[in-house]
């Protein structure tokens, strides 16, 4: 059959047809269709048909490139040639085409298009049979890479639209299908290429676009939180072409008129409509609200295809959602789910408990509110009830952040919706047993508070008042105290609330407050307290004839009217002897806990500092216990603070991780105890923006870094001043100003391990210098950074201002700076003298980056005055401390040695420095 059409076209028009250039294809093209023409006028079906095989063998599957374009143009041809005929041998023509959309060269991409537009042009409808295979090729080539290739997609696209809306041989129920799965596609130009189709079919009259929705609506939904603004609008405009007899929130009226029939798919609608709640658009906004109002008052049952687990699955995902809106919605349906559906809920109890008990620590108070109501709901029966106190107890056990931020705002509230009694004696009933001794101090006075201080705990107060006439307060005062002997202040202030003082009846109880009164330092807040309160009861009698006999006595005669209890008879009254024995007990055991905590394990504080969590060059620490003694900062774990406080989190995922980097010895609490250097992560592993030590060290760990071994000595300068004045004078102070804190100084940083080599005065009155180094690599920032720390403590203690500003004081004097000594083991060695000067050179031409990074108001320093050079100058010289880099005399007799960088200031960032002279010295290459 080739043999055929090779007879049949010349071999000059073959091999034009594979040229590279257009021109010629497109004149083998126009004398192919001559040909075409005349077989079909003489009805030679069969040898069209040998033509067209020919064409797709040897062009359209060819290896080469131009002769697929050849075949591509060429079956065009044969189309146009057919004209009327064409339609039966479609089967031969169209599939090759299709096939070259998927093309590696994006031109031969571009011609299928044009070729397969050619073909649609004469046989309109007769292609529709293609329809599916050729919509799922336009919707991978509108989102090409090649933008010819999308233009071409694009003028093909409009041709089929106005094909099928013209066509009555269009089966809509065999292409839903492929709509329904191509809906989830996330590319921008596939949505935009979607949502065209969509609207094109739905205004065709004889296509029910509408009896389908349901099976692209959560497409549509997902479109309407797409962050293109283009396709949010045109997703909104195919939802409201739907609807458009109806006016305002189509999305809103087609629920209210599917009703039922859209049960199967509410996760899905529901998925999409709780982000759009919180959108940024007003009208999307609106929409999205009534349509979660209309999907939340359908009553559905279950039995129906109401998937309640699905709902719970969306609603649950949507807690995690950054927008509050959006979080208060999704425990709306909690609510409503509950309400409706009780037994179908709890069902899935184990599955959402645990989000809901993570949600207690969202930053919304109005979600937690939210979530006590679902978890009051919930705890309507028993077993439920002491579960949720139970785990609630545990999370604070967990979660000490939480119950020191929400713990009342929780307590509270739980104490509206299920009864302060019954969420108190759950409480102690559990904080009686708990094995954490430390833990159940903490939550008992943290109950404590909350009963002493809350308006809504003010019934269960008036109860306990009763305790000593009331058995019902008997047994509430009792079932408070099993656990509230877990703290003695806790323990005090339950049996003062317990017991009124009043003058005439309590006596030995105002003795009692009299005798801790005399306990208390008088300068301190709670003695003036105390004594002022004292002093508005009236000294009575009683007290003065108060015996030492058993107090209890009169306790147990009087009734809160100072009346004999008529129903003593009645009422056991409260054994306070045992309950004392029972305080007694249960301190032991606290202090048995104290001491075997610390004789079972050694343990060092590790004072946590971290140059990426800092506040004016200065590194963020806190403090943690852990077992002792350390010998390496990798037996040490990662810690996290609070980012959002410091601006570098937000607020709903605050944590920054630290990772211990460097460990010296801690010149403050001595013993096992150390100073950690950290830098700081984000909880996905990433170095947060401030955390300069992670890029240095991958410099430092560089190959060619490593083999050269840097040693840097640096001068770091500083200024000590007066809270109240410009100098700090300390012993001898016509001298020298601050030298007992410089000397103090000194042996702290002899005590850490810091390689620090000298101190001196400067001229400035009250600025001095210490020398850390030489040290090698990363170890010389670190050991700055921690020097910086203990320096600050001693400030802290002697009452003086540190300040590392370049020039804290105008003047005519130096300001301060943090001059680098640099050299590497080429440096160092015979010849090393020619390698300076080639590395000083490369400064030379990175002047302006190194000055960006060498400090803050480094400006004010760097005048070209007071031993600097101008700040917008370099140049470098031999004992010249007036140039932006000086090389020692010594260096220069040696033919070897170091140099010395005096453009840093004072606050630079050591791990900036160090790392960016290593790279520019040592991997730049130059140009």
């Amino acid at each position: 059959m080739a043999a055929d059409a090779l007879s049949i076209i010349p071999s000059a028009v073959l091999r034009n047809l594979s040229d590279k250039l257009y021109e010629k294809r497109k004149n083998a093209a126009l004398e192919i269709e001559g040909i075409v023409k005349q077989l079909a006028t003489a009805g030679e079906h069969e040898k069209i048909s040998a033509v067209i095989q020919l064409l797709t063998h040897d062009f359209t599957y060819s290896p080469q490139a131009n002769h697929r374009k050849g075949g591509l143009i060429g079956l065009a041809a044969v189309t146009v040639g057919l004209t009327s005929e064409a339609a039966q041998h479609l089967e031969q023509i169209v599939p090759p085409v299709l096939s070259s959309f998927q093309d590696q060269d994006s031109r031969v991409r571009y011609y299928a298009c044009e070729a397969l537009y050619n073909i649609a042009k004469v046989v309109r409808g007769d292609f529709i049979i293609y329809f599916n295979k050729i919509f799922d090729s336009l919707c991978k080539l509108s989102a090409d890479s090649d933008a010819n290739v999308q233009s071409a997609a694009h003028l093909l696209d409009r041709l089929v639209k106005d094909i099928v809306t013209e066509s009555d041989q269009f089966s809509i129920e065999e292409f839903i299908p492929l709509l329904r799965e191509r809906m989830n596609v996330l590319n921008p130009y596939v949505r935009q290429f979607l949502v065209g189709w969509i609207t094109v079919l739905d205004s065709v009259p004889d296509i029910d676009m509408l009896g389908f929705l349901p099976d692209f609506l959560d497409g549509l939904f997902n479109m309407l939180s797409d962050s293109s603004h283009e396709i949010r609008q045109q997703a909104d405009a195919a939802l409201s072409e739907f609807l458009q007899e109806i006016k305002n929130s189509p999305i809103n009226e087609f629920v209210k008129l599917g009703g039922e029939q859209l049960v199967p798919y509410y996760a899905d609608i529901l998925g999409a409509i709780l982000p759009c709640i919180s959108d940024e658009e007003e009208k999307i906004r609106v929409v999205a609200r009534e349509t979660n109002e209309e999907l939340r008052a359908i009553k559905a049952d279950p039995t129906e295809g109401f998937d309640i687990g699905a709902i719970l699955t969306i609603a649950k995902r949507e807690l995690n959602s950054e927008h509050e809106a959006t979080r208060i919605e999704a425990l709306h349906w909690f609510s409503t789910l509950l309400a409706r559906y009780r037994v179908e809920f709890l069902a899935y109890l184990n599955d959402i408990f645990d989000p809901l008990l993570s949600a207690l620590s969202d930053p919304s108070d109005a979600v937690v509110l939210l979530v006590l109501e679902v978890h009051a709901c919930i705890a309507e029966e028993s077993h439920h009830f002491r579960d949720l106190v139970s785990y609630l107890i545990r999370t604070f056990h967990n979660n000490h952040v939480l119950l020191e931020k929400r713990g009342a705002l929780i307590v509270r509230r739980l104490c509206v919706l299920l009864g302060a009694e019954k969420v108190y004696r759950e409480s102690s009933t559990i904080l009686e047993s708990e094995v954490d001794l430390d833990f159940a101090s903490v939550m008992v006075q943290a109950l404590n508070l909350i009963l002493l201080t809350s308006t809504e705990l003010g019934e269960l107060r008036s109860l306990l008042k009763k305790s000593l006439v009331d058995s019902c307060g008997k047994d509430l005062f009792q079932s408070l105290y099993a656990s509230w002997r877990h703290s003695p202040m806790a323990t005090i202030s339950l049996c003062l609330l317990a017991q009124l003082l009043e003058p005439g009846k309590h006596t030995w109880l105002l003795k009692t407050l009299y005798g801790l009164l005399m306990l208390l330092p008088q300068q301190s807040a709670a003695f003036k307290i105390l004594r002022t309160r004292l002093k508005t009861v009236p000294f009575s009698e009683n007290l003065k004839r108060t015996s030492s006999a058993n107090p209890y006595s009169q306790i147990l005669q009087v009734t809160e009217d100072g009346t004999r209890n008529q129903d003593t008879q009645n009422y056991s009254a409260i054994n306070f002897s045992s309950l004392l024995q029972q305080f007694e007990n249960m301190q032991q055991q606290h202090r048995l806990h104290l001491k075997n905590q610390l004789q079972s394990r050694k343990s060092a504080s590790a004072v946590v500092l971290s140059q990426g969590w800092r506040i004016r060059h200065r590194p963020g620490s806190k403090a943690r216990t852990v077992k002792g003694p350390i010998t390496d900062a990798s037996q040490l774990p990662k810690w996290n603070y609070d980012g959002s406080s410091t601006g570098q989190a937000p607020g709903e995922d605050s944590e920054v991780i630290l990772y211990p980097q460097a460990i010296f010895k801690d010149p403050f609490r001595r013993g096992d105890n150390i100073l950690v250097m950290c830098d700081c992560y984000t909880p996905q592993g990433e170095p947060i923006p401030t955390n300069k030590r992670h890029n240095a060290a991958k410099i430092f760990s560089h190959p060619d870094v490593v083999a050269e071994e840097p040693w840097y000595g640096i001068e770091q300068e500083y200024t000590l001043l007066q809270k109240d004045g410009p100098y700090y004078c300390g012993a001898g102070a016509d001298k020298a100003f601050g030298r007992d804190v410089v000397d103090a100084h000194y042996k702290a940083c002899l005590y850490a391990g810091i390689n620090i080599s000298g101190i001196n005065g400067e001229v400035m009155p009250g600025q001095w210098e210490f020398q850390v180094g030489p040290s090698v690599g990363i170890a010389a920032a670190d050991q700055i950074w921690v020097a910086r720390y203990i320096l600050e403590r001693i400030t802290e203690i002697a009452g003086v201002v540190l300040s590392l500003d370049p020039k804290p004081i105008k003047g005519d004097w130096n300001g301060a700076g943090a001059h680098t000594n640099y050299s590497t083991k080429t440096m160092r060695e015979p010849g090393g003298y020619e390698v300076i000067k080639k590395a000083i050179e490369k400064l030379g031409k990175k002047h302006a980056e190194h000055i960006a990074a060498y400090g803050e108001g480094n400006e004010r320093r760097l005048t070209g005055r007071h031993e600097t050079a101008d700040i917008n100058t370099f140049k470098w010289g031999v004992a010249n401390r007036g140039a932006s880099i000086r090389v020692g005399r010594d260096t220069e007799k040696d033919g070897k040695g170091y140099f010395e960088d005096r453009r840093p200031a004072s606050n630079m960032d050591p791990y900036v420095v160090t790392s960016m002279i290593a790279d520019t010295t040592l991997l730049w290459k130059g140009n």
